[in-house]
């Protein structure tokens, strides 16, 4: 999950270089680097939530860096995550 939200320290500032601006046909992405910091939680994002559609995209170095961050930790839920970090 992304944000960019100040109220959590334990999240992780990203920076311009993890984000693509435009999709392949030159429209804006809707999310795009604004102060963004990356949760520190592999969240689970359940079907019923959706449907869902894409407004952003990260560069490789972008994958990368997430992957380097929460790629090892087990996915859980969010309400699962905010009650163990306070």
């Amino acid at each position: 999950m992304l944000t960019s939200t100040e109220l959590f320290p334990q999240n992780i500032v990203m920076n311009e270089t993890h984000f693509i601006d435009k999709d392949e046909k030159g429209n804006d992405y809707k999310v795009t680097y604004k102060n963004s910091k990356l949760v520190p939680a592999k969240l689970y994002k359940p079907e019923n939530w959706g449907p869902f559609e894409n407004v952003g995209q990260l560069t490789k170095v972008g994958i990368a860096f997430v992957e380097k961050h929460i790629g090892h930790l087990e996915a859980e839920f969010w309400g699962e995550y905010i009650l163990k970090i306070k």
